[in-house]
């Protein structure tokens, strides 16, 4: 999971919840943009957004 810190159409609230209930995933992680909002593939930190999927699909 990836959401930015100003996104207001997934809380991070519902993203841990989230997190909680994949107890099945062989891996998983949340992670929390600074600055950014749902659409932050086109924000500023969008080569951050881009890099922790590259490394989660790395793994």
């Amino acid at each position: 999971m990836i959401g930015g810190d100003f996104d207001t159409w997934s809380f991070q609230q519902d993203r841990e919840g989230l997190m909680r209930e994949l107890v099945h995933a062989p891996m998983k992680r949340n992670v929390l943009i600074k600055d950014a909002t749902h659409f932050v593939l086109f924000e500023k930190n969008r080569e951050q957004f881009f890099g922790e999927i590259l490394k989660f699909m790395k793994e």
